[in-house]
């Protein structure tokens, strides 16, 4: 999920095996590319197009977007004017781990991506435990690291170019090549950062201040907090397998996937289980009142 930079207000989001574009006002909702219920591998135009798995979308420019196209073990490129598909990295249907020139390197179930603040590269997970950049300026991939533990997102610190990452019960950064973990466990516990644990699987992680990070953490059905001032987690709703908006110490959530981060409306919106919803938030310097007001639909 992204904001869309080609049509103003509207959010780029995965909808079954396809990419779509939704007015936030109005929800209207336009197929950019792909079926939400068939899968496959073509290139084409809009409806024409067929994914299998798609995972993560990004932003190349104002007007293309790569699409990580997980269990066809590429990258594609998708232009929102004409809604045309290309591969981008990667040989499609072909897993592998093979680096070097974009187009015939080989991929095996590419994930999540995030640009380089820079946008110098695009850097994403690979063969579940790897990390591999996309080196824009030579047009190769190359791997970055590789873990002992399955890697489920990334992102990068807002006020620098380290690269933080969950993983498998746990989140961590990478600086200079070399991964020092945050936190790690299993179970669902708040607190100090030594006694915090998390679901196995966390989707999503996001910056929502320099200080605090949004963690969905699917397993738990729940979103988590990180304050990096307080050295804290903490806990969004409760996990149920029905949906309720209200407090967020009493709202319900089953299955979290995503977020994003609208700064300038104080907002978050976060995707679960078929739902989009919306976290409005206030941030005090004390870090004592968030998160603070409603997650609402």
């Amino acid at each position: 999920m992204c904001q869309d930079l080609f049509l103003q207000g509207n959010i780029l989001l995965i909808d079954g095996s396809s990419v779509v574009t939704i007015n936030r006002l109005s929800g209207v909702t336009v197929l950019i590319g792909g079926s939400a219920n068939h899968t496959g591998y073509v290139e084409g135009t809009g409806s024409d197009i067929r994914f299998y798995s798609p995972t993560s979308i990004l932003h190349l420019n104002r007007t293309h977007i790569l699409v990580i196209d997980q269990s066809n073990h590429c990258i594609r490129i998708i232009s929102l004017i004409t809604k045309i598909s290309f591969p981008f990295a990667g040989l499609c249907q072909r897993s592998g781990d093979d680096n070097g020139p974009f187009l015939s390197s080989k991929l095996g179930n590419p994930r999540a991506a995030v640009m380089q603040p820079d946008q110098s590269s695009v850097w994403f997970t690979d063969n579940l435990r790897k990390i591999k950049q996309l080196d824009f300026s030579n047009a190769t991939i190359v791997t970055y690291a590789e873990l002992s533990f399955e890697i489920y997102d990334l992102t990068f610190h807002p006020d620098s170019s380290i690269l933080y990452l969950s993983f498998t019960n746990g989140l961590g950064y990478m600086a200079d090549g070399n991964l020092t973990i945050l936190m790690s466990g299993d179970g669902h516990i708040d607190g100090r950062f030594e006694l915090v644990s998390f679901g196995q699987q966390l989707p999503s992680i996001e910056f929502i201040t320099p200080k605090l990070i949004l963690v969905a953490d699917y397993s738990n059905n729940v979103y988590r907090i990180i304050d990096f001032t307080y050295n804290t987690t903490s806990t969004i709703c409760l996990a149920s397998p029905q949906i309720r908006t209200g407090s967020v110490d009493d709202c319900r959530l089953s299955e979290p996937t995503g977020s994003l981060l609208l700064a300038q409306e104080k907002k978050i919106l976060v995707t679960s289980h078929g739902f989009m919803g919306t976290i409005f938030y206030r941030y005090v310097s004390t870090g004592k009142r968030w998160p603070a007001s409603k997650i609402m639909e």
